[in-house]
């Protein structure tokens, strides 16, 4: 096999393919549109210029496939190339707006993609060797459209869910020796000890874990809630930039407590993140919690409305 050849050929088909492809479909959606009789021949018109096109690459290329050595097989050649390719590229179309990829018609991504399906066509008529490649890139194609749809229908499954709020939906490592809860929709976490018998007083090894949307700047101001307790005049301090501690305490009951509160802040964009308990929580496990949070992705969100309630 004449590598250049088949190298030269098909590359040409690609060429062919990415500035003519989109053509006929385009053309077809018009004459629908219009109801058309002249649309019709028209689109009849230019496959068939395709296939003239796509014939005379391969009276360019004879040594490209078996199929181009002579003037009869190369009219099935280029009849198999064009049509096949075509109904490759109109499959490619149909699973880009399943999956919602916004490539548009004329971007470079968009052009040079066009030509692939003509491309793998050409390349499975080339040759044992080249046919085996174009068959493996189009299972591995067909095996990541699959994927990209599914993962467009879990999105639009999670957006349809009343009360979901996506932008708030992050999640973190389970602290050890932890359990988690969520509420619903699910932008609270609560982390609660596995081993009770590490609770002097109910609640006062819990943690919190709360993302709403927030635009001011510095210092969150606000009273410091978490599921111990309250204060609503907390002392705040900058760690960093996007990264505060925050402070305070409740009054002590009679039953004593270990009564301070502190909580980290973080600013993730729009929103911020708290991460907080009362001072029976070591402070480095809050701030741990918080610089891991992160927004879910779509396949953990769908598995957390598997777990929580409502």
């Amino acid at each position: 096999m004449q590598w250049r050849a088949v190298t030269g050929q098909v590359s040409a088909v690609w060429l062919a393919g990415s500035i003519c492809g989109h053509v006929v479909p385009t053309m077809a959606v018009l004459a629908l549109w219009t109801g058309s009789g002249a649309g019709a021949a028209g689109v009849a018109l230019l496959m068939l210029l395709g296939v003239l096109i796509t014939y005379g690459i391969g009276s360019l290329t004879p040594a490209g496939s078996p199929l181009t050595g002579s003037r009869g097989r190369r009219v099935t050649w280029a009849v198999l190339v064009y049509g096949g390719g075509q109904a490759l590229w109109l499959a490619g179309a149909f699973i880009a707006a399943e999956a919602d990829l916004s490539l548009g018609l004329g971007s470079p991504a968009a052009t040079a993609l066009g030509g692939l399906p003509f491309a793998l066509v050409s390349a499975f008529l080339a040759g044992r060797r080249t046919a085996v490649g174009a068959l493996a890139v189009t299972v591995g194609l067909s095996v990541w459209s699959a994927y990209l749809i599914g993962q467009e229908d879990t999105r639009e499954e999670i957006a349809s869910r009343p009360g979901i709020d996506r932008p708030l939906m992050y999640v973190t490592a389970t602290p050890p020796g932890y359990r988690t809860t969520r509420d619903f929709p699910g932008t609270s976490i609560f982390f609660t000890p596995v081993d009770q018998r590490v609770v002097t007083v109910w609640q006062d090894h819990d943690i919190t874990v709360s993302v709403r949307r927030e635009t001011a700047e510095g210092c969150p101001q606000g009273p410091l809630a978490v599921t111990f307790g309250q204060d609503e005049k907390p002392e705040c301090a900058a760690e960093r930039p996007d990264l505060w501690y925050v402070t305070g305490r409740i009054p002590e009951p009679e039953w004593g407590c270990p009564c301070g509160l502190h909580q980290y802040v973080r600013r993730d964009g729009e929103v911020l993140i708290r991460v907080g308990g009362s001072d029976a929580v070591d402070r480095t496990l809050l701030r741990q919690i918080i610089l891991n949070a992160r927004p879910a992705t779509d396949a953990e969100i769908e598995t957390l409305f598997t777990t929580m309630p409502g």
